[in-house]
């Protein structure tokens, strides 16, 4: 599953990359802030989120761009446990991941989500670009909702490493999720 991710995190990395590379004068994966220059925090985790890009100059200046995939891997479902859960992978772009999971409820997939997504977001803004270009960081998650039996959330990995994927997936299990589907 490894490769499979690295895959689908390189074809959207690199897109993200090239639009870095075009934007020299630009915020890149800056973090929304509040005029004070505390994280902007929004939904009922009180979550931060980044922006793609943020140009300094010219026409666009100061107005937030997105960056988003071209391509979609075409690939048949696969399927892995994860005791206790079982991992469903469907086509999916790294920066828009819906994530669905069943045997917890909206608030246990919050209290999952939450650190999670702060250890992957880098409030402090203290990781150096990589060898991409980027931060490596999580850009977005939205709060848990009701989606009939299974709870749902929406992703933006941005340039989170592989292991972000894993970790939140692992989390999931360990907190009793018994069916986690990525699409």
């Amino acid at each position: 599953m490894m490769e499979l991710f690295s895959v689908i995190r390189m074809a959207y990395a690199a897109t993200l990359a090239d639009a870095v590379a075009s934007s020299a004068h630009a915020h890149v994966e800056a973090a929304l802030r509040r005029d004070d220059g505390s994280l902007a925090l929004d939904g009922d985790y009180d979550l931060p989120m980044r922006a793609d890009l943020v140009p300094r100059r010219g026409t666009h200046a100061g107005k937030v761009l997105s960056v988003d995939s071209h391509t979609r891997m075409q690939f048949s479902v696969h399927t892995l446990p994860i005791p206790p859960a079982i991992l469903y992978v469907a086509p999916f772009v790294w920066d828009a991941v819906a994530l669905r999971v069943g045997g917890l409820m909206p608030e246990q997939v919050g209290a999952v989500l939450a650190p999670w997504f702060m250890d992957w977001f880098d409030p402090e803004d203290s990781n150096r670009l990589n060898e991409e270009g980027l931060f490596g960081v999580v850009h977005f998650a939205s709060d848990p909702r009701p989606e009939g039996t299974l709870v749902a959330v929406e992703l933006d990995l941005g340039s989170a490493p592989v292991q972000a994927l894993e970790d939140l997936l692992s989390r999931l299990a360990a907190a009793g999720a018994r069916d986690i589907r990525l699409t």
